[in-house]
């Protein structure tokens, strides 16, 4: 498992700090508070569609964009069952036929895992990415109080 540990907002060691909280899930939710402040600062507009898709940020966010997720092939739980090592973000995407959108986006509510994933490809070539662990870190890093 690999896994970046912050205090003050600088990175450390594991081994200069006694509490690992591994993130697994929780970066879901945390993207996407960080993605809603960016919208909330207008650099992204929810109901737009985000870059080579047709389904918008907002329908990401909410899992009615139509997209996939691994769960779905038989060949990952078979993967995870042997102990191999996981997939790549791209050999994922290709397994699944990513692209392919599994209903029309607005129509119905599916969980996806592959949300994140297009939302970091999408971001690729602008500063959502970069802008969203930005606010993430500064966020997460705690206030000193001086009493």
């Amino acid at each position: 498992m690999s896994f970046s540990l912050l205090s003050d907002g600088s990175a450390v060691q594991h081994e200069q700090h006694a509490a690992i909280v591994p993130w697994w899930s929780f970066t879901k939710t945390v993207l996407s508070a960080a993605v809603l402040s960016l919208v909330r600062d207008g650099l992204v507009q929810l109901d737009a569609a985000v870059p080579d898709g047709s389904f918008t940020l907002r329908q990401l966010l909410r899992h009615e964009a139509g997209l996939a997720d691994y769960g779905e092939l038989a060949e990952y739980h078979a993967a995870v069952a042997r102990g191999e090592a996981p997939w790549t973000a791209d050999e994922m995407l290709e397994r699944l036929d990513a692209t392919r959108l599994r209903y029309t986006p607005g129509a119905s509510w599916r969980y996806s895992n592959v949300g994140c994933a297009v939302f970091r490809e999408g971001s690729r070539e602008g500063i959502l990415e970069e802008e969203a662990v930005h606010r993430l870190m500064t966020t997460l890093k705690p206030e000193k109080n001086d009493a």
